[in-house]
């Protein structure tokens, strides 16, 4: 197997519970490969794809039919996997260790929907991210 390649599952389970009549309550787990292309440059040097995996969980509301309060709770760990080599026009940094990422976050927002087929949102998030380089 080349090192860019990638062997195993990867997936995404999304559970909806209706805690009340204007209320959702959110929870979703995943394993996913994503593109360092995504992120930027300094991703791209570390690795040619990443695994990531996470939980989020989170409560929406619905005061009326046109407005939405949201929150979420975000926890993923990113693994920069594969060798970007010359593939990417660069090449590794340092050899031997395989850059993760961990972050958590929190997101608020508001959603309001004026009209059936339009929808404007707002949202503010705030995260920490802890690497290992």
């Amino acid at each position: 197997m080349g090192a860019r390649d990638f062997d195993g599952f990867t997936g995404r389970l999304a559970l909806d519970w209706e805690a009340g009549a204007k209320t959702l309550i959110n929870a979703t787990v995943w394993r996913e490969i994503r593109s360092v292309l995504e992120l930027g440059t300094l991703e791209q040097a570390a690795a040619s794809y990443i695994l990531s995996t996470g939980v989020s969980v989170g409560p929406s509301w619905a005061p009326t039919s046109k407005i939405v309060l949201e929150a979420k709770w975000v926890h993923e760990k990113r693994d920069y996997e594969g060798d970007p080599g010359p593939a990417f026009g660069v090449f590794p940094g340092t050899p031997g260790v395989q850059r993760e990422d961990t972050f958590n976050g929190l997101r608020l927002g508001a959603g309001y929907a004026p009209r059936r087929n339009i929808r404007l949102s707002v949202a503010l998030e705030r995260g920490d991210r802890d690497s290992n380089i």
